[in-house]
């Protein structure tokens, strides 16, 4: 059971999210840039690895000992895994492995929550 001063401090937080994550869905594009926790995935999935084509790879080894063009392609790789999680397509082709399973969930709940918020405030500012 919540007491009165608890309950008003949790429509504080519930109300200050309303309003950081679209505005109480009057500005549908303020989602975008929740959406930036895609590129923060990505630097999270190179420190704790993914399996690529069944080979686990650590970005940050790969980096030191490959060309620029090399270094680019795999971060490119992370970028892709994280939108592809982000938008819960889900390929297969590259896998998490030991903590970026957390990451991984984290992330698809995230974008989940992320897309219903931007479609819901979008319909809202579209019916008005």
């Amino acid at each position: 059971m919540l007491n009165k001063h608890n309950k008003a401090s949790l429509d504080k937080i519930l109300s200050w999210l309303a309003y950081f994550t679209c505005c109480y869905g009057e500005k549908p594009f303020k989602t975008f840039k929740i959406s930036a926790f895609i590129v923060i995935c990505a630097f999270l999935y190179m420190s704790f690895g993914v399996q690529i084509n069944g080979q686990n790879k650590y970005c940050v080894l790969l980096l030191r000992n490959s060309t620029f063009i090399d270094s680019v392609r795999t971060i490119g790789d992370y970028i892709h895994f994280s939108i592809v999680t982000f938008t819960t397509v889900g390929f297969g082709n590259i896998v998490p492995i030991g903590i970026s399973l957390i990451v991984s969930s984290i992330e698809m709940v995230l974008g989940v929550i992320m897309m219903s918020l931007f479609t819901g405030s979008l319909f809202r500012k579209l019916t008005r």
